[in-house]
């Protein structure tokens, strides 16, 4: 629970919906994951995840747990 304490929202604005199409055209993932992988992308800060299917993600500072 402190962890989620933690956690910032972010707006899913215009610039991260384009950079999660391009994702999804250029690799087969679920539309929530490229949302996510987008957003670490634009703010260019790391995705921390136990889910390895991201490694397949160009342009992301990927942490594996």
């Amino acid at each position: 629970q402190s962890l989620l304490d933690d956690c910032i929202l972010f707006e899913l604005t215009s610039d991260i919906r384009k950079i999660a199409i391009e994702i999804r055209q250029q690799i087969k993932i679920k539309t929530p994951d490229a949302i996510v992988a987008a957003t670490s992308k634009y703010l260019q800060i790391p995705l921390v995840t136990s889910d390895h299917g991201f490694k397949i993600i160009p342009g992301i500072e990927l942490i594996l747990i």
